[in-house]
C-alpha cells in the first residue's frame, strides 16, 4: 500500500459536536500513544483514504508537527445510514510485524456465469501476516477458466514476497457450481370416484 499523510487533531468536543463539525471522533493508540490519544479527522479525508486503500490501510497520521506510521484498526459505522462513527489507528513500525484482515478478489466471475456457472464464494477475507509497509490492500485470484465442481483454496492466491496467510493453505474460499434447476410442482391427480352401485334385492 502506498501510505497517505493524514492529519488528525485533538479532540476536546463531544461525540455530536464532532460529527456536526465535518469530523470523525477517532483514538489513536499503540507506539509512543500507549494510554490512547482522543483525535478526530476530516470526514472527507478519511472518506478518500477508505475509498482508495481499503478499511485495513497502513499510513502516515500528522499529530501536530510530529508523523507517525499507522494502520487503520477498526471502522464503525452505522449499518442503516451507511455513515462512518468512528475509527481507530494503530501507531506502529513499518518493519513491524502485523495480522490484518485482507480481502479477496475473485476475478473474471462475468466470464465463468457467461458459461451458465455460478461462484458460490465461502470465503471472501484472509488473514495475512508480514511487514505493515508491505501489506497489500487485497488478494486477486482469477476464476474464469474453472469447470464445474472446482475449487479455489488459500493455496491458489500469490503472495506478496514475505506475506505469510494465516490460514491452512487447503482451506476452500469458493466452489464452481451450476444453477439448480427449477422443478415444475406436480399437479396432484384428482382421486378417482368410485360410484355407488344398486345393491340387489
Amino acid at each position: 500500500m502506498t501510505p497517505d499523510i493524514l492529519e488528525v487533531l485533538q479532540r476536546k468536543e463531544t461525540l455530536r459536536e464532532c460529527r456536526d463539525g465535518g469530523f470523525i471522533p477517532a483514538v489513536l493508540y499503540g507506539k509512543g500513544f500507549e494510554e490512547g490519544y482522543k483525535t478526530k479527522v476530516n470526514q472527507r479525508d478519511l472518506e478518500q483514504v477508505l475509498r482508495e486503500q481499503g478499511e485495513n490501510a497502513t499510513l502516515w497520521i500528522k499529530v501536530g508537527e510530529d508523523k507517525n506510521y499507522a494502520i487503520i484498526k477498526e471502522v464503525q459505522k452505522d449499518l442503516l445510514r451507511s455513515e462512518i462513527l468512528h475509527v481507530d489507528f494503530q501507531a506502529i513500525d513499518q518493519d513491524e510485524e502485523i495480522e490484518v484482515n485482507v480481502p479477496v478478489i475473485f476475478e473474471g466471475r462475468e466470464q465463468l456465469e457467461t458459461g451458465e456457472l455460478i461462484l458460490q464464494i465461502i470465503l471472501s477475507e484472509v488473514d495475512v501476516t508480514g511487514k505493515a509497509m508491505n501489506i497489500p490492500e487485497s488478494l486477486s485470484v482469477n476464476v474464469s477458466k474453472l469447470e464445474h465442481d472446482s475449487k479455489v483454496t488459500v493455496a491458489d492466491l500469490v503472495l506478496p514476497e514475505g506475506m505469510k496467510i494465516a490460514q491452512d493453505p487447503e482451506e476452500t474460499l469458493a466452489v464452481v457450481t451450476v444453477p439448480k434447476e427449477e422443478t415444475e410442482e406436480e399437479t396432484p391427480a384428482e382421486p378417482e370416484v368410485i360410484g355407488e352401485t344398486d345393491s340387489e334385492e
